[in-house]
């Protein structure tokens, strides 16, 4: 898989740790990538590199490399390590802090991809997908064939908020409404990630009245689905909840 790379894919760097880091402190001795001013900020404050550290910063990567099938399998491996799979196939995900708005989706280790669902794309690459939760009203169920990246965990935080202007908000039309917004043309065209409203499940297009593939809009995805706990994980380093 080749995508276009991000305008700022130079502002990162690769960082190599020493031999025997994994056996250490289970950080990948290469393959982490993270943005320079990053890594200045932290080692400026004193601080230290930590795995969150990296997983977001390979989440960031995501967002920007022209190869991301070389990245996936480093973020995969810390996930694994680090946030392992805890048996459960579903999870109810809430994020919120004190005096602040509530969000909460539900996540799962895969969904029916022939039914009407939303995903997460940069163009072919398929990153998660959302269908509406089957029993709770307005919330969204959350699942990814892999690791997904800043800008996704991002967008699924910011469509999982509860209520808007003091209406409640409903997860997965919301998330429709954004595929058909001009914002998500232009983030298409420059190879960003971009939700993307299948209707008649995946790759599945109507054309002169009849239901057809789009083998341009989505490559065929690999469905080693991660864990419900790995996708909350993911979402709450990229939002701040977790150092």
């Amino acid at each position: 898989m080749r995508l276009q790379p991000g305008a700022d894919i130079d502002a990162f760097i690769e960082l190599k740790f020493k031999p025997g880091t994994w056996q250490t402190r289970r950080i990948p001795e290469s393959g982490c990538r993270i943005r320079h001013d990053q890594f200045e900020r932290i080692v400026g404050e004193g601080g230290e590199l930590s795995f969150n550290d990296l997983i977001y910063g390979l989440m960031d990567w995501l967002d920007v490399t022209d190869q991301p099938l070389l990245a996936l399998p480093t973020l995969r491996l810390m996930l694994d390590q680090h946030y392992p799979h805890t048996g459960k196939d579903v999870a109810r995900c809430v994020f919120a802090e004190p005096g602040g708005p509530t969000f909460v989706f539900h996540a799962a280790d895969g969904i029916d991809l022939a039914g009407p669902i939303a995903a997460w794309q940069r163009r072919g690459w398929l990153i998660a997908v959302a269908c509406a939760h089957e029993d709770e009203p307005r919330r969204m169920t959350v699942a990814a064939p892999g690791p997904i990246s800043l800008r996704v965990a991002q967008s699924i935080l910011n469509h999982s908020m509860m209520s808007f202007m003091d209406a409640p908000f409903d997860s997965f039309e919301a998330l429709k409404a954004t595929s058909g917004r001009t914002g998500s043309f232009y983030s298409w065209q420059a190879g960003q990630a971009t939700v993307v409203d299948w209707e008649h499940g995946l790759g599945l297009t109507v054309r002169d009245g009849k239901l057809s593939i789009d083998d341009e809009l989505v490559d065929p995805p690999h469905l080693n689905w991660l864990a419900p706990r790995q996708i909350a994980m993911q979402v709450a380093i990229a939002a701040g909840f977790v150092d």
